[in-house]
């Protein structure tokens, strides 16, 4: 009965002019095609987010490292991925906690053999960063650290040489733990070893203690003794 009714009032479905050239739907109205958002849609549109430039860069470099591929591999390869979405996580991880050199992070993951999806959470960023803190060049730990001060010295009105005095323990500590402030800055003048004879709490001391462990860093700088001095002449210098 309905189809007689329709075919007598002649109806005509519109036809879809308009296609997505993400997932090849149609639309009749330009404007519901502009609207229109599908999930490849989306991501496309993510492309410049500082956080999916690094996923591509991780899913790129995931091909060359453990795929041994020779094939480079485009944005639509990474956007059709099955992966995508779990190295997307992990870019937009790196940037939410101002990863300590992400380039060095990323090839760090790719050789841990970890599994993608554990790679942007705090326990696996907090191994890397204790490897890394051991591991890096002093030049890298030295400008760091006296841009942690720099910048805190620029929010708060002061000088860098201020930053051991006032920028407080609980804001020290919680640069030594997340490796703004390296051991090689606070072993190496002598506002650091102040502030390591201050009288941390039990608490203080717990937070910071797998980055400055005296048993590691006594060994390494007595084993690096040329890079130690050059520590303690550039922190001199800093007014540390």
């Amino acid at each position: 009965m309905l189809e007689s009714v329709v075919k007598s009032l002649d109806i005509v479905k519109p036809t879809a002019k308009y296609i997505c050239k993400y997932c090849q739907k149609g639309f009749v109205k330009e404007t519901t095609l502009a609207v229109h958002m599908c999930e490849k849609k989306q991501r496309h549109m993510s492309k410049d987010e500082p956080g999916i430039r690094l996923a591509f860069r991780t899913f790129t470099r995931f091909y060359e490292t453990t795929q041994m591929s020779t094939k480079p591999r485009t944005f639509d390869d990474f956007v059709d991925s099955p992966y995508y979405n779990a190295f997307a996580k992990f870019g937009r991880y790196i940037v939410a906690v101002n990863a300590i050199n992400p380039t060095q992070y990323i090839e760090w993951v790719l050789k841990s053999g970890k599994k993608v999806d554990l790679w942007g959470t705090d326990r696996v960023y907090d191994e890397y960063l204790h490897y890394y803190i051991e591991h890096e060049a002093v030049s890298d730990a030295l400008e760091r650290g006296i841009l942690t001060a720099s910048k805190w010295a620029e929010q708060h009105n002061s000088q860098l040489a201020d930053y051991f005095r006032y920028a407080g323990t609980n804001t020290i500590c919680r640069d030594v733990s997340n490796g703004r402030i390296s051991p090689w800055v606070l072993y190496s003048c002598a506002q650091g070893q102040d502030f390591l004879n201050s009288g941390l709490s039990t608490e203080q001391l717990g937070l910071i203690w797998a980055m400055i462990n005296p048993d590691v860093w006594v060994q390494k700088l007595a084993k690096y003794n040329d890079d130690w001095e050059h520590a303690k002449m550039v922190l001199k210098a800093a007014g540390w």
